[in-house]
């Protein structure tokens, strides 16, 4: 299956809008994927250059690891506290 890359990032926003995700590039084709990256353009995308070492990688992970989870706990604050608020006002 051959799917355009704006086509398959937009699909992974859709499916799953907590993931954050890491774009891996060299340098040469780091600005055609800016581009295409522009083209969705809802989520900040986290670049990995090519060539990288390992504990860069795995720092990277970490960091957007940690991101979607306090995304997904300031979503379950919002449910569980704001919109009960919102309608006592």
């Amino acid at each position: 299956m051959n799917m355009k890359s704006t086509t398959f990032l937009k699909k992974i926003e859709k499916m799953a809008p907590s993931t954050q995700i890491i774009v891996v590039a060299d340098k040469i084709s780091l600005q055609k994927v800016r581009k295409i990256v522009d083209k969705v353009g809802k989520k900040p995308y986290t670049y990995l250059l090519k060539p990288f070492r390992m504990e860069t990688a795995l720092a990277v992970i970490r960091k957007q690891l940690r991101r979607q989870r306090w995304k997904e706990r300031s979503g379950k604050i919002t449910i569980e506290f704001v919109k009960p608020l919102k309608r006592h006002l």
